[in-house]
């Protein structure tokens, strides 16, 4: 086979594991009336880590943010703005800052997470003054960022183990320049 054709079925596989879990964590996150964590925001992010490519992470962000959106019932996109920027930010800052690896990806999720919860609550529960609206912040925004900021390191390890076993590897030899003496 080609190089390219393996780095396209590889692509091809690699996908494929990641929309299958993607699809997983929006079925987990419809069943039940529990506080649970967000798993779609620690996946768009590692996704947009692992590959470092800024167009897949706004594609991801996209369609992790509208799964996000019909799951917690909320206005159609906004989810889906939120995580394009939190994707396309992260992809950027491993792309020429951070090395990939569990430590570092737990705190630029953990602080993204904590800044959806943030936006999330200001929007849609203090903005409209309600009363003792410090409960809703602590019984479950709160709640829901440890629980999100904790999953990022297993859904790290897990879409990591998917990329390094699916991309294929390099080879890089030199080549030595033609000699053109007759």
């Amino acid at each position: 086979m080609k190089t390219k054709s393996i780095f396209r079925l590889y692509a091809f596989i690699r996908w494929t594991f990641y929309l299958l879990i993607i699809s997983i964590a929006f079925i987990a996150s419809n069943i039940g009336t529990s506080v649970k964590p967000l798993l779609l925001i620690p996946i768009a992010i590692c996704i947009s880590i692992n590959e470092g490519d800024e167009i897949t992470a706004t594609i991801t962000g996209i369609l992790c943010g509208l799964l996000m959106d019909i799951s917690c019932d909320k206005l159609f996109g906004y989810n889906a703005i939120l995580l394009i920027a939190c994707c396309v930010f992260t992809s950027l800052l491993f792309n020429h800052l951070l090395r990939p690896n569990v430590i570092n990806a737990f705190y630029v999720c953990a602080i993204l997470a904590f800044i959806h919860g943030i936006l999330d609550y200001l929007f849609y529960y203090a903005i409209w003054g309600y009363e003792n609206v410090s409960q809703i912040f602590f019984k479950y925004t709160f709640v829901s960022w440890i629980y999100t900021s904790i999953s990022t390191i297993l859904v790290y390890l897990l879409l990591r183990l998917i990329y390094n076993k699916f991309q294929p590897k390099r080879i890089h030899s030199i080549e030595e320049p033609a000699n053109n003496e007759d």
